[in-house]
């Protein structure tokens, strides 16, 4: 008697009308359908944060390599054999590295 109570008071999935089960099956569907475009929002937004750090890194990559390459010109107009000195003067970069042919 008490099984039967329990099953008067809450109908099972088969025991509903079809409209019942298609309108869950249809709300199931959407549920996973947002569900499945949160999911995908969050990622693009990763992806777009990825994307915008890694232009951020070429572009400080680039002004590096840009110092760098100036620091050599310079340290190469110094090392020329022409390079005006004054009497007694050591050359900026003998400071640095004593062993320096220069």
């Amino acid at each position: 008697m008490r099984a039967s109570a329990l099953e008067d008071r809450a109908p099972t999935f088969a025991n509903l009308p079809i409209s019942r089960k298609l309108t869950a099956a249809f709300a199931a569907n959407v549920a996973v359908i947002v569900v499945s475009g949160a999911i995908v929002y969050g990622r693009l937004r990763l992806i777009k944060e990825a994307t915008s750090r890694r232009v951020h890194s070429h572009e400080v990559l680039q002004t590096l390599e840009t110092a760098v390459r100036a620091m050599l010109d310079q340290q190469v107009r110094l090392r020329r054999p022409g390079a005006r000195q004054r009497a007694g003067q050591r050359p900026v970069f003998a400071s640095i590295d004593p062993e320096m042919d220069l």
